[in-house]
């Protein structure tokens, strides 16, 4: 469709992929979801506000409980053993790594093979985690040495930060008015592809950057095997209205002045598993996948072949101001 902007590159020539309509606040809604012929962006027209989250906060709160004793064991583990010798050799936590290049290799390779959500540590660990949602990731990260600071807008999660005693700005991040340069490390974990406007979300998470501080962006891949399989309920209105590709990702962060350090490839095995169960009974089959050894004999290989491929359910980018 000419004339509509992709929100990354802002090329007018983009072309329609497909036309839908949805219930959206009880109300139909009629969207198009086109793609940018210049970045390959995939972005829904005309795009839905950001808008504010109205959870259950009693129903969110015992989630929320629940997960916090998970997260608790966790800091645990990070405390002690193998998983604090990475902490520490690979990722440079507790401020004082010892620079041994053989215990770094060490820890390199032990990372492999352990379940690594972390950020590394960088510059006086002052992080922002924008649409932190239950402030759980904060609470660990704060456990573990950073100085952490939230952006979310669900109010129902701010009342839980105050909980955990994490401070946390309710509304959006170009609302906050945080003095430029203050963080080391600005974080949008599967956030971006909800806002309507993510050049300027990205600008203001620059200024708020310090000189060689780190951009990190989850968000699902629009080249991943679960957008080919399932298009036209990828993208909408009611849930995700860009579709980031590596392409219009790297784009995005090169155009604001970012540097690529890293962009890397995951994908969950239920979510895998699911989206294949999905895509079975669409077709009529009444064929479950959904047992252990589906999971890890099937799963796992699939996984490993599709982050391999850049065909995984999320891509991440790692980028330096």
């Amino acid at each position: 469709m000419k004339n509509t902007k992709c929100p990354v590159c802002e090329n007018p020539e983009n072309r329609l992929l497909y036309s839908k309509e949805e219930d959206l606040a009880a109300e139909k809604f009629s969207f198009n979801i086109l793609r940018c012929g210049n970045c390959s962006h995939l972005f829904s027209f005309p795009l839905s506000s950001s808008g504010e989250l109205n959870s259950n906060y009693e129903e969110t709160r015992a989630i929320f409980l629940d997960d916090l004793k998970k997260t608790n064991k966790k800091i645990k583990k990070w405390d002690k053993g193998w998983r604090k010798f990475i902490l520490k050799e690979y990722l440079g936590y507790k401020k004082t790594p010892s620079r041994n290049s053989l215990k770094y290799l060490c820890a390199f390779f032990m990372s492999r093979f352990t379940s690594l959500t972390l950020v590394p540590f960088h510059g006086e660990g002052k992080i922002l985690d924008v649409g932190c949602y239950n402030m759980l990731y904060l609470h660990l990260l704060k456990n573990l040495g950073w100085d952490v600071q939230g952006v979310e807008i669900d109010r129902n999660a701010c009342r839980l930060a105050m909980e955990l005693d994490i401070s946390t700005f309710c509304g959006e991040l170009e609302n906050a008015g945080f003095a430029e340069e203050s963080f080391d490390v600005v974080r949008f974990n599967q956030v971006l592809e909800h806002i309507p406007d993510p050049k300027k979300t990205i600008n203001e998470a620059k200024r708020v950057l310090k000189k060689g501080g780190r951009l990190y962006i989850s968000v699902p891949n629009a080249r991943s095997l679960a957008r080919l399989l399932f298009g036209d309920i990828w993208l909408g209105p009611a849930g995700h209205v860009q579709g980031f590709s590596p392409r219009s990702a790297t784009y995005l962060c090169r155009h604001l002045g970012f540097k690529i350090k890293s962009m890397r490839f995951n994908s969950s095995r239920n979510i895998l598993i699911n989206g294949i169960d999905y895509f079975l009974k669409g077709m009529g089959k009444d064929i479950s996948l959904k047992n252990r050894f589906t999971r890890y004999a099937i799963a796992s290989p699939l996984n490993f072949i599709l982050n391999i491929l850049h065909l995984s359910d999320t891509l991440t980018v790692e980028a330096e101001k």
